[in-house]
C-alpha cells in the first residue's frame, strides 16, 4: 500500500522518521526505513562559463552523491541566468522527458518555469547525476544551487505494507535489474 505523494508543494522531507520507502526502478533491496533525517547544506556548483547556443551537456554533479545509507532528497534552481536543459540518473536515463519535448528549468520566479516542487530529485549512492545546461546568452558563470534533505536509511529485506516510492533514478524498461 502506497503512503505519501512525492512531489508535495510544501517542502519538506518525504516522510518521518520510521516510515518506509520503495525506491524506484530498482528491483532488488529497494525497500527501505528511515532511521534519521537531517537537513542536506546548501550547495552552489558552477558548470563554469556557456556560450549561448552552445549547450553543456551531460555535466555530472558528484557533490550531491550520498553514501550507500543515505538518501538526498533535493531541489535545485539556477542562481545564474541559466536554463537546466536536461537531467539523468544514471548517463543514459532521461528523466523529464516525452517522446518529443523536454523540460527547461529557467528559475523558480520566471511564471514559465514549472513549480518549484518539479524541480526535486531523489539521489541514491553514487549511482550517477548528470545535468545539461543552456544560457540565452554569453555567461561567465551558471551556477545551479541544491538544497533539501538528507535520509538515513536501512534496507528491508521483505516489503513492508506501507511505504511511499520515490524515483531514485531515470527508469529504463529494458535494464537488467530495473537500475541496480
Amino acid at each position: 500500500m502506497v503512503g505519501k505523494a512525492v512531489f508535495r508543494e510544501v517542502f519538506e522531507p518525504i516522510v518521518n522518521v520510521g516510515e518506509n520507502l520503495k525506491l524506484l526502478p530498482l528491483k532488488t533491496d529497494n525497500f527501505a526505513r528511515v532511521l534519521y533525517i537531517d537537513p542536506a547544506p546548501y550547495t552552489e556548483k558552477d558548470f563554469g562559463a556557456i556560450t549561448a547556443g552552445t549547450p553543456l551537456v551531460d555535466k555530472e554533479v558528484a557533490e550531491l552523491y550520498q553514501e550507500d545509507t543515505v538518501i538526498g532528497h533535493f531541489r535545485m534552481e539556477p542562481v545564474d541566468k541559466v536554463w537546466i536543459t536536461g537531467l539523468k540518473q544514471s548517463k543514459g536515463r532521461p528523466k523529464w522527458t516525452s517522446k518529443k519535448t523536454s523540460f527547461k528549468l529557467v528559475s523558480i520566479q520566471d511564471p514559465v518555469t514549472p513549480p518549484p516542487n518539479l524541480s526535486e530529485i531523489f539521489q541514491y549512492k553514487d549511482t550517477g547525476l548528470y545535468l545539461s545546461l543552456d544560457a540565452p546568452a554569453n555567461v561567465a558563470t551558471s551556477k545551479i544551487a541544491f538544497y533539501g534533505w538528507m535520509l538515513t536509511i536501512e534496507i528491508l529485506k521483505t516489503e513492508p505494507d506501507v511505504y511511499t516510492p520515490i524515483p531514485v533514478m531515470g527508469y529504463v524498461e529494458t535494464s537488467p535489474g530495473g537500475g541496480k
